[in-house]
């Protein structure tokens, strides 16, 4: 009828507020199930982290394609710099688990979806924050499992992002 969008909106201006309208619309929509669903994961991996003391395949590798999926059309502009923090998290975590043993395969798993979540500058007040509320909670006689304390760091960060934004 008009040919192409382009030539709709010279002939109908308010196609162009609509579109923007739709669009915005179901960028929220796809934002909100995008939070759900995260909040859905971080409750299993922490459950699982505190009952089995691991973080299981099912539940981190879905997560090394989700999360830079959904940065890359959630936040394009950011995406580059989210996924580094992704990978900074996980070359930490490798390097001292390399260096000394003390970091579990389902953390360093786990850190590159967490990574992205965060981003930067909020990665290095992240990790940590992690590390601090695992030396908190730990006991001589019962190791704590280090998973719940990385994803209570994020959330902590990810708020006060989200607080710090307006400033």
């Amino acid at each position: 009828m008009w040919g192409t969008i382009a030539q709709a909106e010279q002939q109908l201006p308010a196609t162009h507020l609509l579109v923007g309208v739709i669009a915005k619309g179901v960028d929220e929509w796809v934002g909100t199930a995008v939070l759900i669903l995260t909040f859905v994961w971080m409750c299993l991996l922490v459950g699982w982290d505190v009952c089995f003391r691991r973080l299981p395949n099912w539940l981190t590798v879905p997560a090394w394609l989700v999360a830079p999926t959904a940065c890359v059309v959630l936040d394009g502009a950011h995406a580059q710099e989210r996924l580094l923090a992704g990978v900074v998290w996980v070359a930490l975590y490798l390097a001292v688990g390399l260096l000394t043993g003390g970091v579990g395969g389902g953390d360093i798993k786990v850190a590159f979806p967490l990574g992205i979540i965060v981003g930067f500058p909020y990665l290095f007040a992240a990790v940590a924050g992690a590390s601090v509320i695992t030396l908190l909670s730990a006991r001589p006689t019962h190791p704590v499992a280090h998973g719940p304390a990385m994803i209570l760091a994020v959330v902590l960060c990810y708020y006060a992002r989200s607080l710090c934004a307006g400033f």
